[in-house]
């Protein structure tokens, strides 16, 4: 692997290496190859697929929303979840105040 990234890199200046290597736009591989021009207009006759092609790529819209049984199974939500966990620490507060009142000990009371 070093030796590719010598082979790729190793030509370009290093930082702090004080040494005179080319810039490396003369040493790295150009983006425009060989015999083709960029600007040439071969899209121009281009056309698009046909409407019964592109059932292939995906649902429509009408057949996109979930089913009633996924729509059930759905995570509850953080609101629904904070509301359980509200509800079920009202209702342990409310069994140790009712503990605490039949074993006759003053849950207000530093002990």
């Amino acid at each position: 692997m070093n030796d590719a990234m010598n082979a790729l890199f190793g030509a370009l200046p290093m930082p702090g290496s004080g040494n005179d290597t080319p810039p490396p736009e003369t040493v790295l591989p150009s983006l425009d190859p060989a015999g083709v021009a960029w600007d040439d207009d071969s899209w121009a006759d281009v056309e698009p697929p046909a409407e019964e092609d592109l059932a292939a790529y995906g649902p429509d819209e009408e057949t996109s929303a979930p089913s009633a049984a996924d729509a059930a199974a759905v995570a509850p939500t953080w609101e629904e979840r904070q509301a359980e966990v509200s509800a079920l620490v009202a209702r342990a507060q409310a069994n140790a105040a009712a503990a605490r009142a039949r074993a006759g000990v003053d849950g207000s009371a530093a002990g």
